[in-house]
């Protein structure tokens, strides 16, 4: 019998460590923490208003800017238009009230471009607002719409940001109907839905925007759905919003057990307190 419980406690010990079940890591750094570095789905929680949010930490080195990529877990509280028509709102099943001059789902025109790198920035504490990094971003030139089929991105920084289309994994109709802003992020090279939806803090799973123009039409955008990878909606509607931006990479962590009660995460060094 004792042969037995020896044999059987041996296998187990083997067992974790070949499949790493019940280990822990430890990390100092985000870019430790970065997926593709760590091959896991880590958090770390920031204060956006005082309150800790947590925040996927996706890629270490995005774009080759040398610094590490964030992705808000949750949606904003409140679902947004990408940009409100100056005509009123879409009827229901119709393009929306857009002219074609108009460019609503051009990513620099856009309100929710606006809100994102100039209002929501202010959610943050300010030591964590200055150390978020600049970054480039691509997006799609106005002549790659309609029937001009360009295909032509370019350049803009930007503090706070969407995530692309193909950043997250869609890669359809990329010689068609979208450009390709970017490269696909390690996280979402997974073909799973699951894996690019998102939701509300309450559990509810909202649609949520990219910064990709759907370019058949010069008012329609690429979102993540609930139930297929994507949509594109007239941008006057309102839909879920994944703020993203970028940390330098020697950002220290820490282990905080004050965040969610019974539970120990990860939050930032310069955030706390």
């Amino acid at each position: 019998m004792i042969f037995d419980i020896g044999i059987a406690v041996l296998c187990a010990v083997l067992f974790i460590r070949i499949t790493g079940y019940g280990q822990t890591r430890e990390y100092a750094t985000l870019e430790e923490m970065a997926y593709d570095q760590s091959g896991r789905k880590n958090l770390v929680y920031i204060k956006e208003n005082n309150e800790y949010i947590p925040y996927l930490v996706l890629e270490s080195n995005y774009g080759g800017g040398g610094s590490v990529l964030l992705l808000r877990e949750n949606v904003l509280p409140e679902p947004m238009p990408y940009r409100p028509s100056p005509y009123g709102e879409s009827k229901e099943g119709l393009g929306g009230p857009w002219a074609w001059q108009d460019y609503g789902s051009y990513y620099e025109t856009s309100s929710i471009d606006k809100y994102l790198d100039k209002d929501f920035l202010k959610v943050f504490s300010p030591v964590v607002q200055e150390a978020i990094a600049a970054t480039a971003i691509e997006v799609t030139d106005m002549e790659s719409y309609g029937d001009k089929w360009a295909k032509a991105t370019h350049m803009i920084e930007r503090k706070v940001f969407l995530l692309s289309a193909v950043e997250l994994g869609i890669t359809f109709s990329v010689d068609y109907n979208i450009t390709k802003e970017g490269t696909p992020l390690k996280y979402f090279e997974s073909k799973e839905h699951y894996v690019k939806k998102a939701y509300a803090a309450d559990g509810t799973a909202w649609p949520y925007w990219t910064r990709t123009p759907w370019i058949w039409e010069t008012y329609d955008v690429v979102v993540i759905g609930t139930e297929l990878d994507f949509g594109r909606p007239s941008a006057d509607k309102k839909m879920g919003v994944r703020p993203a931006f970028c940390l330098g990479k020697d950002i220290a962590v820490q282990k905080s057990d004050s965040v969610i009660e019974g539970k120990i995460v990860y939050v930032l060094k310069l955030d706390d307190g």
